[in-house]
């Protein structure tokens, strides 16, 4: 167990604006740091972290997660960005997947990934970065504002639906097998 009451704070760096969200590959921390882009910080020494280089993107840097020496960044309007972090020092765009509406979430397995646009999950085909194929879509009807995948499952945090789980293991996702989980409402 970890007593976080009275933390020992070792480390500050400033990335200029929101950092949303953070993913970790090695002695880097990547940032989507919303209208700074995909930030890059050295944690090597993590008393004394280095911004290294931030990639504007051209929108908002909502989301990142990381995979085999790339970063997929959700960048609301401008879509998902795919990056080479091989050498996070000066990272670079590769690709680019258009929005339909704004994308504020992404996931990555195997060699798809799955990224919240407006009220769809999209899959994206990402087994060669450089050009990436939409693979299938799905509306959930709802905004939806959180999503994790663990083996076959796509978990989903939406605005009035609640909470979803989609079985996301057909190649196709034509039809995937959802399965509401509605929690009971406690009654006065």
């Amino acid at each position: 167990m970890y007593d976080i009451s009275d933390p020992e704070h070792i480390g500050l760096v400033d990335t200029r604006h929101e950092a949303q969200k953070v993913a970790i590959s090695g002695d880097h921390a990547f940032i989507a740091d919303g209208q700074e882009g995909l930030v890059s910080v050295d944690v090597t020494n993590p008393g004394s972290p280095e911004l290294e280089h931030p990639l504007y993107l051209g929108d908002y840097a909502y989301d990142v997660t990381l995979a085999g020496g790339y970063a997929y960044v959700a960048a609301q309007i401008k879509g998902l960005k795919i990056v080479d972090i091989t050498d996070p020092a000066n990272p670079s765009v590769i690709s680019t997947v258009d929005a339909l509406s704004r994308v504020t979430d992404v996931v990555h397995s195997g060699h798809y990934v799955f990224m919240v646009d407006g009220e769809e999950i999209r899959v994206i085909d990402v087994t060669d970065r450089s050009s990436p194929s939409p693979a299938a879509s799905y509306d959930i009807g709802d905004d939806i504002l959180d999503i994790a995948i663990s083996n076959r499952y796509l978990y989903l945090g939406t605005s009035d639906k609640g909470f979803r789980i989609l079985d996301v293991s057909q190649p196709d996702f034509s039809k995937p097998e959802e399965k509401p989980w509605e929690l009971p409402c406690p009654t006065a």
